[in-house]
């Protein structure tokens, strides 16, 4: 083997002579017989090398755990003259712990549960099993999370029996600093059911289980983004030659791409899965829960998918070509049969790896999808908020320190303290909390800095309520107020909640103002007030911007946020990134509108650009993003300009109101066109970032043009004559 790789007489001599020759060389082989590249291989040599170097200096019996091969790659990193020693570190790791595994030299990974618990945990998971969670996936990923807490509370002395509600707070704000806002609403709701299994069994305090607080998880949130078609056609190129390793990944990249197969699909399919007669793969899924009745459990859901009628369907076998059968292999040289092993899920690129391409097909299939590629489309792995973490103590890295309610050496809460401490737990979690927190800090200064037990109830309602018939203000600030209470409640700070139990209901009267075209113009041609000889582009700005947020229906705080590096011009693409539940998406713009986008940016060019392409495109004159409360100061200017009103002199016609038109505006176009309406309701909401129509049945009021372009609709669906034509 060693010669296929080798040349120099030296090289070769030192790894034919080396220790565990034998080994490494039948490894080896089996590493090419699985279709592993030529370069790969002399550089796993490398490692293997060292790896036996490493194991000569003990006992032949000696297994090494992950600890100890993690020290074996950094010594070798250190010794490496590779580009990127984290590379080199990385792929060491990884080879040195398969070759051990090989030679049974590699010890399993000690199990996390502090041994108290241990036959608790088993004892759990084993009732869950029967009851709940009938996926291995799920009880695994269960025993972790719930190892990981008794671990943690087990660092810092804490039994059990003891923990508080203010413990689990100081494990949750550890945790965020690593976990996904995903993560830990997984780790939330396997924390409840085993505090509810403890508590029946008197192991924790009773109560427990319901103080366990979780992110919101929106609908669509962690959709992933994947690339254009365009980068998947690039791809696919890639990877059209005849060796097999392209021909393995070009079936990959189909199977993940066209067909929206999962990864761990792709990684199970096996030859008996496949009915070649029929054109047809059958995909088992690992969780499934097995038929009614007491069954045994089943092999899992099973998905048959057709494949198109082609010459040569390609389908995905993972380590077998080498030692297929015949027909197995006359197949592969036929382009129909993938052979080699599934990429590394954690070395896949931003934007291109197997989870992401999934959703290519959706962004074939519609206009967005072409030639821009999303730029951070998922969340950050970590919890965004906050970015500072006060509570880690400044001495002992890896220990969260108590909140600011735990253990403090004053007899009594203060509301500020209380106030503050929530907040930080909500944004450690992962939420925005932005209107929430402002909500609260205002309750804290108008309340005083009391004691959280001497919060008055009436002080507290007149707060909600303030002045006049409840509003739709006052009702956020009762729900921002209610879980304040409720966390207080469950951390022992508060006897109950001050707010009465019952609130009354708050009527929806609000309608938004739809902007008619006459008053679209005069708008936009009021923005010429807003030029000074300091910013010459000032009214250029914030012209371009209102015709933005008109003409695709953005959210101000999206128009704002964008960067150069998100408006694609050639192709007439807007990327929407992290925008409002966390959510990302293309925006298509019209010819009109991207024109003036185009003059825009010619103009844009003359101002700083402190983030190179990502500086934002909606601009001051130091380069600095517009701010919101600067569009609004102009767009009151622009309005009053204009001579709009509003339904009351209160109130005037509002920005987002602009959101609105577009959609009534889209809406009278179809039915003008002759446009399937039902059928476009869909592409509307998917267009205005919504993850379903009744998002965008609130952007819909019924306005005197609408009424009378759907009426128009129905004359001529039942006839001027009365008589019925269904074919209009």
């Amino acid at each position: 083997m060693f010669e296929t790789l080798f040349t120099y007489p030296r090289v070769l001599r030192r790894h034919r002579e080396g220790p565990l020759a034998e080994e490494r060389a039948a490894y080896l082989t089996d590493l090419a017989a699985r279709g592993v590249a030529q370069a790969t291989l002399v550089k796993q040599a490398r490692c293997c090398l060292r790896v036996a170097a490493e194991l000569e200096r003990w006992p032949s019996g000696r297994c090494f755990d992950d600890g100890e091969v993690g020290a074996m790659a950094s010594r070798y990193a250190d010794r490496c003259r590779a580009a990127s020693s984290r590379n080199a570190e990385g792929h060491f790791r990884a080879t040195a712990a398969d070759l051990l595994r090989r030679l049974g030299r590699l010890r399993p990974p000690r199990a996390r549960l502090p041994p108290r618990y241990e036959g608790m945990v088993r004892a759990f998971i084993a009732g869950q099993r029967e009851r709940r969670w009938l996926s291995d996936a799920t009880c695994r990923s269960a025993e972790w999370q719930i190892a990981t807490f008794l671990a943690h509370i087990e660092e810092r002395g804490i039994a059990l029996e003891a923990v508080r509600a203010v413990d689990i707070d100081a494990f949750q704000q550890h945790m965020a600093l690593r976990w996904s806002r995903r993560s830990l609403s997984t780790s939330a709701g396997f924390l409840r059911a085993w505090l509810r299994h403890c508590e029946a069994r008197g192991h924790a305090r009773p109560g427990l289980a319901p103080t366990v607080l979780s992110p919101r998880i929106h609908r669509h949130e962690a959709l992933p983004t994947g690339p254009a078609w365009p980068t998947v056609g690039r791809m696919l190129a890639a990877t059209a030659g005849d060796d097999p390793a392209s021909v393995r990944d070009h079936a990959i990249i189909l199977l993940l791409s066209v067909y929206a197969v999962r990864s761990g699909e792709a990684r199970r399919l096996r030859l008996d899965d496949i009915d070649w007669r029929r054109d047809r793969i059958r995909f088992v899924r690992s969780k499934e829960r097995p038929p009614r009745g007491g069954a045994a459990r089943g092999p899992g859901r099973q998905r048959d998918r057709a494949l198109p009628a082609r010459s040569t369907a390609a389908v995905f076998q993972p380590d077998r070509v080498p030692g297929a059968a015949p027909a197995v292999r006359a197949a592969v040289a036929e382009r129909t049969v993938l052979r080699g092993r599934a990429p590394p899920s954690r070395r896949r690129a931003a934007g291109e790896g197997a989870r992401t391409a999934r959703s290519a097909p959706r962004l074939r299939t519609t206009p967005a999808g072409v030639g821009i590629e999303l730029q951070g489309g998922r969340r950050p792995p970590r919890a965004t908020e906050p970015r500072c973490h006060p509570r880690l103590r400044q001495g002992e890295p890896g220990h969260a320190a108590a909140g600011r309610l735990r253990r403090s050496r004053r007899p009594v809460v203060m509301l500020a303290d209380a106030v503050d401490a929530y907040i930080d737990l909500k944004r450690s979690l992962g939420a925005v909390f932005s209107t929430d927190a402002r909500i609260l800090r205002a309750f804290a200064r108008a309340l005083g800095d009391v004691p959280v037990r001497d919060i008055d109830p009436a002080a507290t309602r007149a707060f909600c309520r303030g002045e006049g018939a409840p509003t739709r203000w006052w009702q956020r600030k009762d729900e921002a107020l209610r879980g304040f209470f409720a966390w207080l409640v469950g951390r022992g700070r508060l006897a109950a909640c001050p707010l009465p139990a019952h609130r009354p209901r708050v009527p929806r009267s609000f309608r938004p103002h739809i902007y008619s075209r006459s008053e679209l113009q005069r708008l936009l041609d009021a923005t010429a007030v807003l030029g000074n000889d300091r910013f010459p582009l000032r009214d250029a700005t914030f012209r371009t911007l209102l015709l933005l947020l008109y003409g695709a229906g953005l959210r101000s705080g999206e128009g704002l946020r964008l960067r150069c590096c998100d408006v694609d011009l050639r192709e007439r693409v807007l990327a929407v990134n992290d925008t409002k539940f966390f959510k990302s998406r293309l925006v298509p713009v019209g010819g009109a509108l991207a024109d003036a986008l185009a003059a825009y940016a010619d103009k844009r060019r003359h101002l700083p650009l402190p983030a190179a392409a990502g500086s934002a495109f909606f601009a001051s004159p130091a380069g600095t993003p517009v701010s919101r409360g600067q569009l609004e100061r102009a767009f009151a200017r622009v309005r009053e300009r204009a001579g709009l009103q509003g339904p009351s002199v209160r109130r005037g016609p509002r920005l987002h109101d602009l959101r609105h038109t577009f959609a009534v505006h889209r809406l009278v176009s179809w039915y003008r066109e002759g446009a399937d309406v039902q059928a476009g309701l869909p592409l509307l909401a998917t267009y205005l970032g919504h993850g379903g129509l009744a998002g965008t049945q609130a952007y819909l009021p019924m306005t005197p043009e609408l009424l009378d372009e759907a009426s128009k609709r129905f004359a001529r669906y039942a006839g001027v004559d009365g008589q019925e034509n269904h074919d209009a």
